[in-house]
């Protein structure tokens, strides 16, 4: 029988979470198991930005627009949601994100709603900024960032958010959304850090463990709703229609 991962019984106690605790997790392909389900959150990454392909750079809020191939990759997720009913699309008002919510919806006839509380981590200072040169001028910031663990809950850039701040804001933008939408299939269309906090939720995992959540480009996640604030992670990661 294939496991099936539901999430912690509210958002204090998945704060609260040893964030260090060793749980296997088989995130990709999981197998569907029905429980009780009662709606359907297809949680999206973006397509291809500019800032995507400017080298390994802080994108944080920056409103970089999809390139070509960004453009293509959303078309490929309008194509694989043709024929799947669809009663709402929300996004992030950022343009990568709202312009892949945006070709989705037009073949669903449904007008993207954006949330500026799904946005990206804000990495202040540092954003539009090679990695390498904030590595050279802040190695003690860029240390923390990379640890991992427990620690990186505190990281903070030059003027940007707090990671506690971010987790809490996406966490709450999330339940609200799903909240509004128990019996429903939406389609969520969010950036890398987002929608690895929100599964690392749903999953019932520290946030700190987000970097054992890949999230790649125009990526498609499934996650079903139980009731208020109850999560099963069905799949995650998947890029079988861009190929």
């Amino acid at each position: 029988m294939p496991t099936v991962i539901t999430s912690a019984s509210s958002q204090a106690d998945w704060e609260n979470s040893n964030p260090l605790i060793a749980i296997p997790i088989a995130i990709y392909a999981l197998g569907i198991h029905r429980v009780t389900s009662m709606g359907t959150i297809y949680l999206i990454r973006h397509g291809e930005a500019t800032a995507n392909v400017a080298g390994n750079v802080f994108c944080g809020w920056l409103d970089a627009p999809l390139t070509q191939r960004g453009i293509e990759q959303a078309q490929r997720l309008a194509k694989r949601f043709c024929n799947e009913h669809v009663d709402a699309i929300y996004s992030s008002d950022l343009g990568r994100a709202r312009m892949t919510a945006e070709a989705i919806a037009k073949q669903h006839n449904l007008t993207v709603m954006t949330d500026p509380e799904l946005r990206e981590l804000n990495y202040g200072a540092w954003e539009g900024l090679p990695r390498d040169e904030v590595a050279q001028h802040s190695p003690e910031w860029m240390r923390m960032l990379d640890l991992r663990e427990n620690d990186a809950m505190q990281f903070q850039a030059p003027d940007g958010e707090s990671f506690n701040h971010f987790q809490k804001r996406v966490i709450s933008a999330f339940n609200r959304i799903a909240t509004q939408h128990l019996s429903d299939t939406i389609i969520i269309v969010g950036h890398k850090m987002t929608n690895r906090v929100i599964i690392c939720y749903a999953i019932g995992i520290s946030p700190a463990l987000w970097f054992t959540i890949a999230q790649d480009e125009a990526c498609v996640n499934r996650i079903e709703t139980k009731g208020e604030s109850q999560y099963v992670v069905l799949f995650a990661n998947d890029t079988c229609h861009l190929h």
